[in-house]
């Protein structure tokens, strides 16, 4: 695991691949979900990273109950003419630590963290590196005000783990900066202006869209990062990330928001975390 932090210092004023072969290959985990009652309508979301590039597919249940029995592929996109991976929910639902779900205990009362076995079947054998599949599940409370829980990642691989040390967050897609100012004319209005962050390794920027061995491991990092944010330390500046596919060379988009109706000085700083991590 490798933190890194990033750091907006805002000043606003009167101023200006996977290979097949004959057989199946199964992987049993235990992913991590919202529970909200029996009648938690469930998502399961199963992301596929390979030298070929990325696949994405989406998974439920017909009803509400969730059952032990395989999960029906809905939705599933990528280069190529790969098959769908299957899922199957292998047993049923235990209770678990809601450290195991972050952000759950900010919905409002009666979710509950669960621990789900699953497994899923891909039509061959996986070879060669990298690749890395990562299932994470989306809930949906069945209540008058329904609300909406997304688990964290669980990822698989066979590959060894990857070094972290040469890889980093960045403002500038040429060099890596952790530190950014930027200056904004007032208006007397609503400002808005977009930063992206971009993934570097060694210095250099680690392009996700390559169809490459190095754009395979791009886009291997960027898929098992982390982020999070500290929020802006002065009210009237907002900031909204927005988090690009892992075949963008962007990670995210910043987008920055500035209330500048009052015409008064604004000096404003926005922390960001981001924590590499490595299975």
């Amino acid at each position: 695991m490798k933190t890194i932090r990033l750091i907006i210092c805002l000043l606003a004023g009167l101023f200006q691949i996977i290979s097949f072969s004959a057989k199946a290959e199964s992987f049993p985990l235990t992913v991590y979900i919202g529970e909200h009652g029996a009648y938690t309508q469930v998502e399961f979301i199963l992301d596929v990273v390979t030298s070929e590039g990325a696949y994405h597919g989406e998974y439920y249940q017909d009803g509400k109950a969730l059952l032990v029995r395989p999960v029906p592929n809905r939705v599933w996109t990528g280069p190529g003419n790969v098959p769908a991976p299957t899922l199957e929910v292998t047993g049923g639902s235990h209770n678990a630590n809601d450290s195991d779900c972050p952000g759950i205990n900010a919905l409002s009362g009666g979710w509950g963290c669960d621990s789900l076995p699953v497994k899923f079947t891909i039509s061959g054998e996986a070879t060669g590196c990298p690749w890395l599949v990562t299932v994470r599940v989306i809930s949906h409370s069945s209540t008058m005000s329904p609300e909406t829980y997304t688990g964290p990642q669980t990822p698989v691989s066979t590959c060894p783990a990857q070094s972290l040390t040469p890889y980093d967050i960045s403002w500038d897609q040429n060099y890596v900066v952790k530190n950014k100012v930027i200056r904004l004319q007032s208006t007397g209005g609503m400002i808005e202006k977009t930063l992206p962050t971009f993934l570097m390794k060694d210095g250099k920027l680690c392009d996700g869209g390559q169809a490459s061995d190095e754009g395979a491991y791009c886009r291997f990092v960027t898929q098992m990062l982390t982020f999070s944010s500290s929020g802006c330390d002065n009210g009237k500046v907002t900031v909204t990330p927005n988090r690009h596919p892992i075949t963008d060379k962007e990670v995210h988009d910043m987008v920055v928001h500035v209330d500048t109706t009052e015409r008064q000085p604004i000096d404003s700083t926005c922390r960001f975390t981001y924590v590499l991590n490595m299975f």
